[in-house]
């Protein structure tokens, strides 16, 4: 069973915006924390965190090399 799963995302206003519709439709509770939203269902729960300024730059690319 899934516990939780956090993103820490560059734009959270954007990221809710983006997740805000589908969630209710998978019947999740939306709530508030600190610097960051948190959809619940039942013992599951999704948490999106604003990521800290120092590291938005440079952004994230799934396919960027190290």
């Amino acid at each position: 069973m899934l516990h939780h799963v956090e993103n820490n995302v560059s734009d959270l206003p954007s990221a809710a915006d983006f997740w805000g519709w589908i969630l209710p439709q998978l019947l999740c509770n939306l709530s508030k924390m600190g610097l960051g939203i948190i959809w619940k269902h039942k013992d599951t729960y999704l948490v999106f965190v604003q990521s800290e300024e120092r590291h938005l730059d440079p952004p994230f690319h799934r396919a960027k090399t190290v």
